[in-house]
């Protein structure tokens, strides 16, 4: 997204992306399963109709049009270099997705291309300059800090790609988060995701007409996590404030993921064992899960404004007792599933 924009252009850019997201949205539903792109229902899945899975598509053009419209308004000035990298690495991702839905592609391809991606991403963009607690910071040295932060666009593209599997559950997700990270750095960046998102969000809240596919999911999953680097070199606010207001979705996959791999399970393969997915077994419908993961994400979000305010004794607090709470909610809903499991 081209960085010269005028306060007063901003609303109305927000505007018409969240509209050309909709729109596109609106075609790619109904005309989508022509293109031969959609969604089949397996064992796995939560849907029960084949469904178009290409509203990625949508959200990239929306997006990639509101920073050209930015860079016309902007006297056509080339955007710093880094924002420039991080445009072009967004788009790769997203082609990636794209090929991905087309091609299925194997896992070890799709790492192989994702880690030579965020490793580009890293080198030419914003970094994570320093591991950082309450009172504590270790400035990383130039290679430490582009590894960490190539892991953690690998790790989040990919988090956010698992969690696509509810009804609006990863667009709300973008919706919220994007509005957090945007007030915690300071930027309107991140706010055309949340636009991009919501647009989307109407075609893709159950019952879901729409959706993103892979295309999407690994462009808004990148776009968040280059967010979220940029906006804390930029602003200086913790790194971990910005990993607070994606919380939701980093401890279920986290704590899964450490799971399957205690049990020697396949960790790459797809399954159905995330939380949020335990909770449709549970009777929870996509809507009610959705609208909870946002009311979470929301709480989150306070927390993070809240956390870069405070002294390094409220900073442990926030994340003692956010740990604390997610501890509890997996805890319950491990026991209601187990309950549930030994009933039939």
């Amino acid at each position: 997204m081209a960085s010269a924009f005028l306060s007063e252009k901003t609303p109305i850019l927000l505007a018409a992306t969240a509209l050309l997201s909709a729109s596109g949205s609106a075609l790619l539903a109904r005309y989508g399963n022509s293109v031969g792109i959609f969604d089949v229902p397996n064992q796995r899945s939560s849907h029960a109709i084949p469904t178009p899975r290409t509203g990625g598509i949508g959200m990239f053009a929306a997006l990639a049009l509101a920073a050209l419209a930015a860079w016309f308004w902007s006297g056509l000035r080339p955007p710093p270099r880094q924002e420039e990298w991080l445009c072009a690495v967004g788009a790769a991702f997203f082609l990636l997705g794209l090929c991905e839905d087309i091609l299925q592609l194997s896992e070890k391809l799709r790492l192989i291309i994702q880690t030579l991606l965020a490793l580009t991403a890293a080198f030419f963009g914003p970094r994570i300059a320093s591991a950082a607690l309450p009172g504590a910071s270790i400035a990383l040295a130039p290679p430490a800090a582009a590894a960490l932060t190539a892991f953690w666009y690998v790790g989040f593209v990919n988090i956010f790609n698992f969690l696509d599997g509810l009804d609006g559950y990863a667009a709300g997700e973008a919706l919220c988060a994007g509005v957090f990270i945007a007030a915690l750095s300071g930027s309107a960046r991140p706010l055309f995701i949340s636009a991009a998102a919501a647009g989307f969000l109407i075609f893709n809240f159950k019952p879901a007409r729409l959706f993103m596919g892979d295309g999407g999911s690994y462009f808004l999953g990148f776009l968040l996590a280059a967010s979220c680097v940029a906006g804390s070199q930029e602003s200086g606010v913790p790194f971990a404030a910005f990993l607070l207001v994606l919380g939701s979705f980093i401890v279920d996959s986290a704590v899964t993921l450490a799971k399957r791999i205690a049990r020697g399970e396949p960790w790459m393969k797809a399954h159905r064992s995330h939380y949020y997915q335990r909770l449709t077994d549970l009777g929870f419908g996509h809507a009610r899960i959705a609208l909870m993961n946002m009311g979470l994400t929301a709480l989150l979000g306070i927390s993070a404004l809240a956390y870069i305010r405070g002294g390094a004794c409220f900073k442990w607090l926030v994340l003692i007792g956010w740990a604390a709470a997610f501890a509890g909610l997996v805890g319950l809903i491990e026991r209601a599933f187990r309950i549930k499991a030994a009933k039939f």
